[in-house]
């Protein structure tokens, strides 16, 4: 369910002419998402953040990859 939602947003990213990839992996969030932006040519990564604070996850996106980080609060 999580994998065709993402596809779908990807293909309204698509219809305006915003290139993107979507890569669902297991493991590690954090290890996951620095191996993907290592292997692609990545200018902006989007994580999605649960808390009112920072999460791990987003924290170590911002402290560690050289491309823009987009952290997206959930409502």
């Amino acid at each position: 369910a999580a994998e065709a939602d993402l596809v779908r947003k990807a293909g309204l990213m698509k219809l305006e002419e915003v290139a993107c990839d979507i890569r669902v992996a297991t493991g590690s969030p954090g290890s996951a998402i620095q191996e993907a932006v290592a292997e692609l040519d990545v200018d902006l990564v989007g994580v999605g953040n649960r808390r009112r604070r920072l999460g791990s996850v987003a924290a170590q996106a911002i402290g560690r990859l050289a491309c823009a980080v987009l952290v997206v609060n959930a409502p």
